[in-house]
């Protein structure tokens, strides 16, 4: 096992910890949480909306729902994935039948990592609707597996594998217009 692996192997391991003491109520905790998880909440979100201050409602609804929901999660393995879940719902639901928007603004990836995303991509997936937005988002924005899309999505591998194409589509065909 290389060490990057081990690394993240034990962050994951450090993170189902510090959930289990959300559970029993440690703000601490959650705050930590919160540290560690908020810069990626950020970017997914904000590819999503393109607005600054709607991104920051939400992260504030993902993150205050999380702790609502922290009691019920010890069936979570994956922390990461559990907390994109709770984002993903929260800006689905809010956005949904918003359509399209104008890309104002990069909500930036940590610098130099994965999800680090070009301004012409930022406003090409603005054409694309929500649900296949997101999962190309959570695909090449945050580098999530089809597995983990489909668990954060809630839905089969296969309509994650769908979503991605869709949008692809749309984006090569946007890209062969101008």
């Amino acid at each position: 096992m290389n060490l990057i692996v081990k690394f993240q192997q034990r962050r994951a391991d450090d993170d189902v910890q510090c959930l289990s003491k959300v559970r029993r109520g440690d703000r601490s905790a959650m705050l930590a949480l919160y540290r560690q998880h908020q810069p990626e909440v950020v970017h997914f979100i904000g590819m999503l909306t393109g607005c600054e201050q709607r991104t920051a409602e939400l992260v504030t609804d993902t993150f205050l729902a999380a702790w609502q929901q922290a009691p019920a999660s010890s069936h979570v393995t994956c922390v990461r994935t559990w907390i994109l879940a709770i984002a993903c719902g929260v800006a689905l639901r809010s956005l949904e039948g918003e359509g399209t928007f104008a890309a104002t603004r990069i909500v930036p990836a940590r610098g130099g990592e994965k999800g680090e995303v070009s301004p012409r991509f930022v406003r090409d997936i603005a054409w694309l609707p929500l649900a296949p937005r997101a999962a190309l988002v959570l695909a090449y924005g945050l580098g999530c597996s089809a597995n983990e899309i489909a668990a954060i999505m809630t839905c089969p591998v296969d309509e994650v594998d769908d979503r991605i194409a869709s949008a692809r589509s749309v984006l090569h065909a946007l890209r062969d217009a101008q």
